[in-house]
Parts: structure tokens; sequence; C-alpha cells
């Protein structure tokens, strides 16, 4: 899968939202099938920023609770996710994760990674 990166609108009108998210889910259906087939398709499938943001925000994807507003941002090589953490909601889900007692309220997160794809 590769990302690639486009300027998100806000406002857009629902039809467009809900196009874009379908095509999404095409793309990661193509994907799953893709990896099960024998002999699989090597042209890349692009997804990009404004499909993944557009799907994720159409409710597709289940959550935590306490996990809100994520976006993605690419750019060559790095993908940055960002979203509204509650802490305080997910503190109260009897995680036994000690590193929750030191954050609380509701934050906003930035994840920085490196990633790349390789051998189709």
């Amino acid at each position: 899968m590769v990302v690639m990166s486009s300027v998100w609108i806000a406002g857009q009108q629902p039809v467009l939202r809900d196009l874009l998210a379908e095509s999404t889910q095409r793309k990661l259906n193509h994907i799953q099938e893709n990896a099960r087939a024998p002999h699989c398709d090597p042209t890349p499938t692009v997804i990009t920023e404004e499909e993944i943001n557009d799907y994720l925000a159409s409710g597709r994807v289940k959550l935590p609770r306490g996990v809100e507003q994520v976006t993605f941002q690419g750019r060559s090589g790095v993908v940055t996710a960002r979203a509204s953490i509650d802490f305080d909601e997910i503190a109260g889900q009897h995680s036994s994760n000690p590193l929750l007692s030191i954050f609380n309220g509701t934050r906003t997160v930035l994840v920085e990674a490196e990633a790349s794809g390789a051998g189709g």
C-alpha cells in the first residue's frame, strides 16, 4: 500500500466523502484478495490521504473508546498520524498500563513512523 499526499478539504459534501470511503474500501479489499491470490498483481495500490482520512471519518473503522479524529499525512517514506486521545476514558477501561497514570485529560497525539513497501 502506498499513501500519497493530497489536501483534505474541510466541509466536503457527504456524497464525495462516501465515494472516497467506498474507494478506500475497494482498495483494501483488493489488497486482501491480492495477498491470497496464487500469483499476485504487482501493480501498486495507491490510497490517498484524502481517501484514508475520509475512510476513518466515515465510521467504517471501530476506534477504541477515547480515540477520535484520527488523520494521516504522508510524505516520502514517512507517515504521520494525529489523533485526539481522552486519556481519562482510556484509563477508565481498567488498563494495567502504568504509563496511563501520568496522562490525563484530552490531548492531541502525533505519531511519526517510517513507512515503505517491498517484495510485492
